[in-house]
């Protein structure tokens, strides 16, 4: 995870998805916590989604109201753009709904009070959201609501000319108006009626009409009458009732006519007026925050050891090496390394096996390599007087051996081989007997450490994907699930990452929809879905899948391409 973007500091990660990362930053100068938003690199080059994420901070800059999340500052970092908000210590309504089930119905009125209010600061600044839903509606610890997410909110002259160019629209079925469903003008009442949808839910715990296919969904919300919320729920009264039903008319002449309107109304409710606006639903904090919580490790001052030497053919050098490593302790203000493997047995083993003293403990150090010498070969006097302990060439400190161990006896045991004649280092070199099975054995047995190693390493990936981002978004956010449950810690560059997932949306045709007098384009093409290692070699077959999609079913239609088939391309951490 990234340390810092721009001038913040990054506490924890709050989420990820396919349109990218939230963050939890710091932000020293002004000693306060932020929410951090950062577009996905894979996507940085999609204009319009660009476009989209910057409408977003745009949109919620313009407004400055206590119901709607303020922007402090947006920005980009590497190519990639951010908007840095205010961070809400709390949980979503659709979170604590699906916690609760149905709500109290003095909380849900103080809800929509204050919904109502933010909305009321957009409306009166040409500004319509287009998704109000409970996941974009924040509750903080004392219950106060934040409106979320205007990522496709447009200025209401925006709105009019994009619907005439494309005959396109979005938001979230199960909460568009009916005009938003049959192609006509939207204005502040369409988000209302949004509103009303998210009253029914917190009343009852569900949606009013709910269809797996979103065409009949559509035709449920233009005609079909939303079920009597009384018959549900017998607790809700008259009032309450009455303001559902004005929220939820079919046609918007019928219903409240601004965001005033609906606030006149709400304040003069039994439930809410005179009352404080404290929900009596405890809010909690979001569960898992702890656990993303970014640490920084301590920093240690680490000795830095000068540029080791060529060792020298003769007794002193490697006389002061062995006391060096007899005597090895921690080095004075630095964390002791962790312990690592003493290479002195490896030594006297050659000793041993070879017989000749001063040769064999030459042709121990041509075997392990001159870049694996744990101690630099200083003159032993000055490591006496000084107390310094001689460190290995990463700069780790050497540890002594306990007492008892062979450690002592080879420091005696080699220090009389310089008075003997020891061959050159050349001629050792060049010999091929002195490197011997055990020089053999010990090379096989790093070589398959390395790769156990390798192994052990691969915990990172990558998930990659090129197409329709309607499509490939939603794929990309499963996998990204699916692999963070699994273990893997999910990386931003592909280049660096032990294992890449790439996601491919290949159309093949498309299809004209007609349905109340609209034409819907549906999408046909074919979905690859592939892991590679670090190496690029493919990790096995990946799958394949015919989609066919419209922009209303592209999210279900990507869910129901990948159900069940992830398990084989994400598999598990350290195994390639």
């Amino acid at each position: 995870m990234k340390e810092r973007l721009g001038h913040y500091e990054i506490v924890a990660e709050l989420g990820r998805g396919g349109m990218g990362v939230v963050y939890k930053g710091y932000e020293p100068a002004l000693t306060r916590y932020v929410a951090i938003k950062e577009l996905s690199p894979a996507l940085a080059h999609d204009h319009h989604l660009v476009e989209r994420f910057l409408r977003e901070a745009r949109s919620m800059a313009a407004l400055n109201d206590p119901h709607i999340i303020q922007v402090y500052f947006i920005g980009q970092e590497n190519q990639q753009p951010f908007f840095a908000m205010e961070f809400v210590e709390g949980e979503s309504l659709s979170q604590l709904i699906k916690r609760e089930g149905r709500l109290p119905i003095a909380d849900v009125l103080k809800i929509l009070l204050q919904t109502a209010r933010g909305l009321q600061t957009a409306h009166e600044r040409g500004v319509i959201h287009r998704d109000i839903k409970p996941a974009n509606l924040m509750l903080d610890l004392r219950g106060r609501v934040k409106i979320a997410d205007f990522g496709i909110a447009l200025a209401r002259q925006e709105f009019d000319a994009k619907l005439t160019g494309t005959g396109e629209f979005v938001g979230t079925p199960g909460y568009l108006s009916p005009e938003v469903c049959l192609g006509k003008a939207v204005d502040a009442r369409s988000d209302l009626f949004a509103l009303g949808i998210v009253m029914f839910e917190s009343l009852t715990g569900r949606l009013p009409f709910s269809d797996e296919s979103p065409l009949k969904l559509m035709l449920d919300v233009v005609q079909a009458e939303i079920p009597d919320i009384r018959e549900i729920n017998q607790e809700v009264d008259v009032d309450t009732a009455a303001i559902l039903t004005k929220l939820v008319a079919k046609d918007p002449a019928d219903r409240y006519q601004g965001a005033a309107d609906l606030i006149a109304d709400l304040e003069k409710h039994p439930l809410v007026a005179g009352r404080a606006s404290t929900l009596g639903t405890p809010v909690r904090k979001p569960a898992g925050a702890a656990a993303t919580m970014y640490t920084a490790p301590p920093t240690t001052p680490t000795a830095k050891r000068p540029p080791t030497p060529p060792p020298e053919v003769g007794a002193a050098p490697i006389a002061a090496a062995a006391a060096a490593a007899t005597r090895a302790g921690a080095m004075p203000g630095s964390a002791a390394a962790p312990r690592r493997p003493s290479k002195l047995p490896m030594v006297l083993a050659a000793v041993l096996g070879i017989g000749v003293l001063g040769a064999a403990a030459l042709g121990a150090w041509r075997m392990l390599g001159p870049g694996a010498a744990d101690v630099a070969p200083v003159d032993a006097a000055v490591v006496a007087a000084s107390g310094a302990t001689a460190a290995n060439a990463s700069g780790d400190t050497a540890i002594a051996p306990p007492a008892g161990t062979a450690s002592a006896p080879a420091a005696a045991a080699i220090a009389p081989a310089g008075t003997a004649s020891a061959p050159t280092l050349d001629a050792i070199a060049s010999s091929d007997s002195a490197r011997g099975p055990l020089a053999e054995r010990r090379e096989a047995r790093q070589e398959a450490r390395e790769e156990r190693r390798a192994a052990r390493a691969a915990t990172t990936v990558a998930v990659v994907g090129s197409g329709d981002p309607a499509i490939i978004i939603p794929v990309v956010q499963a996998i990204e699930d699916r692999a963070a449950s699994a273990g893997w810690q999910i990386s931003e560059n592909p280049n660096g990452a032990d294992r890449v997932i790439r996601v491919n949306f290949d159309p093949t045709g498309t299809q004209q929809l007609q349905y109340y007098g609209r034409t819907s384009e549906m999408i046909v093409g074919q979905l690859s879905v592939r892991a590679f290692g670090a190496a690029g070699g493919a990790l096995g077959p990946g799958f394949r899948s015919r989609v066919e999609y419209t922009a209303m079913t592209a999210d279900a239609k990507a869910d129901e391409a990948i159900r069940g088939r992830l398990d084989g391309v994400v598999g598990a951490p350290g195994a390639q």
